[in-house]
């Protein structure tokens, strides 16, 4: 017996070398799986963040769209109730508040009239192209405001 035992003891200090050089072939094979795993769990993190911040957006552009969409009927219930006198007394201003200026430049970038502009960093020079193209007729100006209005909603449906 103990003759078979040596003769048997090289065959199982090769086996044993060999179970050794494939343990360390799977503990590599397993430790590259394990990098890959946590690399999958990562990028499935940050998708994760992306598609939460993506839905934030959506939610945060609907609320503005309703917003919006309210301050549009404002817009227009204001404007109806706009008159000639309302007109004659913003026009009757030789130097206008900033605050009446900056209002009229917005209605003028509204209408897209700010070509006529010369010097875009003066108020006075929004208010004299309102007063002289866009507060010349409230009705045109009532007109203009809806149909402006209803082109956005066009646009928004395409």
């Amino acid at each position: 017996m103990q003759k078979d035992i040596r003769e048997s003891e090289p065959k199982l200090q090769e086996l044993e070398i060999t179970l050794t050089k494939k343990n360390e072939t799977l503990s590599i094979i397993l430790e590259e799986t394990n990098k890959k795993k946590e690399e999958v769990m990562i990028a499935s993190k940050e998708q994760n963040i992306k598609v939460e911040v993506q839905d934030k957006m959506l939610d945060e552009i609907k609320t503005e769209k309703t917003d919006t969409e309210r301050e549009k009927k404002d817009a227009l219930q204001l404007a109806d109730k706009l008159s000639a006198k309302d007109i004659g007394e913003i026009k009757a201003y030789n130097n206008p508040p900033d605050p009446v200026s900056f209002c009229l430049k917005l209605i003028v970038l509204l209408f897209d009239e700010e070509r006529d502009v010369k010097n875009k960093d003066e108020l006075p020079q929004w208010f004299s192209v309102c007063k002289n193209k866009l507060l010349v007729d409230v009705n045109g100006l009532k007109k203009n405001l809806s149909n402006r209005l209803i082109e956005e909603k066009i646009t928004e449906r395409q």
